[in-house]
């Protein structure tokens, strides 16, 4: 029987979010998703409630959703806040997995205050989605945590990524100015036919050569997350050609899972 996923949103968006809305969409492939705003969020205050007022919006959530629907098993979904909220609810409430994208394990990047103890606490299974580059959770102490844990726990990393999952933000750091007109929908990098002209060609080289890990980097994580069947490149980087499609599939083939990277092609749009 399909699962039901209640996803709860961050404490600084809410759940009409588009990055909340994208990954409502991904999870409906595998379970009925359902999402909520905690009381703060409806009435229009930007400061969460205490934990105890959380805790108890996420129930109010959960009861409704299982009223609705009659899933044989449930899931709770939860970006960085409402992760964390999910996992203190799961040790009143009987489900069956948790999911936590972008686990905030230290306040403010403060690693002398972990948040671990309701970690500890789990008997619930849980999975990590943590970006490689999340402030609020260093990998090597949430590694140190996952040892200890009860509970059964997994951990995918989002190569590049930062607390929201996001690469394009180390990109333009590594390279200034690269993301600036990119259109995700259209996977379109007009800036790096701008960037190219008047290098020499050892330089060109060297540009494609980084535009190919970094966007190597990011299709990984596409193929990791969504699994698509195909992923079409447009604009003018296609006309780097095999010199840019390479050491692309090669990057890709290093970050991405066996299974995902053997289902999918990577191909210029016609």
């Amino acid at each position: 029987m399909t699962p039901l996923l209640l996803f709860a949103p961050g404490a600084g968006a809410p759940s009409s979010h588009p990055w909340i809305q994208d990954w409502r969409k991904r999870l409906s492939r595998i379970g009925i998703v359902e999402t909520f705003d905690y009381d703060y969020m409806r009435e229009g205050r930007k400061r969460p409630d205490r934990l105890p007022q959380l805790i108890a919006a996420h129930r109010k959530a959960l009861n409704r959703a299982r009223e609705r629907h009659r899933a044989e098993s449930t899931i709770l979904v939860g970006k960085s806040m409402g992760g964390r909220v999910g996992c203190h609810l799961s040790l009143e409430e009987k489900v069956d997995g948790l999911v936590c994208l972008g686990y905030p394990l230290c306040p403010m990047g403060d690693q002398t205050k972990p948040r671990d103890e309701v970690l500890r606490a789990l008997t619930t299974p849980i999975l990590f989605v943590q970006g490689a580059r999340d402030s609020l959770c260093q990998l090597d102490l949430l590694e140190r945590v996952r040892a200890e844990m009860k509970a059964p726990n997994f951990l995918h990393i989002v190569e590049e990524g930062d607390h929201s999952l996001r690469v394009r933000a180390f990109l333009e750091k590594a390279m200034p100015g690269f993301t600036r007109g990119w259109d995700p929908g259209t996977s379109s990098f007009r800036p790096l036919e701008e960037k190219g002209r008047g290098l020499s060609s050892h330089a060109s080289n060297e540009l494609v050569h980084d535009t190919a890990k970094y966007l190597g980097a990011g299709i990984a994580t596409l193929l990791n997350v969504i699994n698509p069947d195909v992923v079409v490149i447009a604009g003018g980087v296609t006309r780097a050609g095999e010199t840019l499609f390479a050491p692309l599939r090669t990057e890709v083939r290093r970050r991405a899972f066996k299974a995902a990277v053997d289902a999918a092609r990577i191909v210029p749009a016609e």
